[in-house]
């Protein structure tokens, strides 16, 4: 790989007088120096190519040994963080420790549980023949009421005593 610095001044200078460059026009070699330069950053790459972020990212997306390169800045990154991790928590750390525990502890149970409120509403016959025409009145007022269902749902007409 050659280095953006090692081009030409003449090669340089033609991507950045050109405006927003198709990725297309630009030499791979320049677009994977400037990743390298920029650890990975497709934002500041396209800057340095005079390239929008999405042209670029297209062509990213749409090659394997660039998709490599960009994620294997960003593992690199990652094992940095969990280095600086580590040193917090070997100096005893607060806030590194319940970060851990709740992040890499939750096999453990010391995950961040949320508490669920549910209510059950359980359904039982009720034998309606043992109540008064008046409670029965009542019950389908109240039911009305609260918009639970139609009046009619409770008929209180007395049954015949044939």
């Amino acid at each position: 790989m050659i280095n953006i610095m090692t081009h030409t001044k003449d090669q340089v200078t033609k991507v950045h007088t050109k405006g927003d460059r198709s990725p297309r026009q630009i030499p791979m070699e320049l677009i994977e120096d400037a990743l390298n330069e920029h650890h990975g950053n497709v934002s500041q790459a396209s800057k340095t190519l005079a390239t929008s972020y999405s042209n670029l990212s297209r062509i990213v997306d749409g090659t394997a040994h660039l998709i490599a390169l960009c994620e294997s800045y960003r593992t690199e990154l990652i094992d940095m963080a969990e280095a600086n991790l580590r040193m917090a928590l070997e100096e005893g750390s607060m806030k590194a420790t319940l970060f851990t525990l709740t992040r890499l502890g939750k096999d453990r149970g010391y995950a961040e549980k949320k508490e669920l409120e549910t209510t059950t509403i359980t359904k039982s016959a009720v034998d309606l023949s043992k109540m008064t025409t008046a409670q029965l009145s009542q019950m389908r007022d109240l039911v009305t009421e609260a918009g639970l269902a139609s009046g009619d749902i409770i008929d209180v007409t007395p049954e015949s005593s044939d």
